[in-house]
């Protein structure tokens, strides 16, 4: 079950299972510990966990080191909207884990050090090539596997929200068409 926070009219936010109040920082803590984090309007109810997780990406993206790329990313997300959002997001972490995964070249170049230190002989250098270009190829697809979990879950949020979101203005819609039916029925007596 996810840890409840309540968002209060003053903008602040309680943590439930703590019993205390926390920043959006902590908040971005608990997130980044993979504690799964529900936000509540205290006076609504509505569940805000998605636009409160946009507050703290638009704080976070002030510190991002290359900030071409982080409002690129943001454009695209916009762009792509709800369904494809998905894709957006999963395209952007399986990108970023590029600069971990090892490559054919790379691991032969890593060899061919080791190989010229003396620590790896010359006969078992494509053996050792390939045993790191296949641990990187698992890794990579164990962390792609668990993005893809992480990124569905988001979404499952998201959609709930917008989801919410769309209910309430239908009743605001139904309600202000109401009135103007009474005002037009008050009209049409005088």
């Amino acid at each position: 079950m996810a840890r409840m926070i309540k968002r209060y009219v003053n903008r602040r936010l309680y943590d439930t299972e703590q019993k205390k109040q926390i920043t959006l920082e902590d908040l971005a803590r608990l997130v980044k510990q993979d504690v799964e984090v529900q936000v509540i309007d205290n006076k609504t109810g509505e569940d805000i966990t998605a636009a409160t997780l946009v507050q703290i990406v638009r704080r976070e993206s002030a510190g991002w080191k290359d900030a071409m790329a982080s409002t690129k990313v943001l454009v695209d997300l916009v762009k792509k909207g709800g369904g494809t959002m998905a894709d957006v997001l999963r395209k952007v972490l399986l990108t970023g884990i590029g600069i971990f995964s090892l490559n054919k070249e790379r691991a032969e170049e890593l060899v061919d050090e080791l190989v010229k230190r003396g620590e790896v002989s010359k006969d078992e250098k494509a053996k050792v090539v390939k045993e790191l270009v296949d641990k990187a190829e698992v890794r990579s697809k164990e962390l792609a596997a668990k993005i893809d979990g992480h990124v569905k879950k988001a979404m499952v949020k998201m959609k709930k929200s917008r989801d919410d979101e769309m209910r309430r203005l239908q009743e605001k819609i139904d309600q202000l068409s109401a009135q103007v039916e009474e005002l037009q029925q008050k009209v049409k007596e005088t």
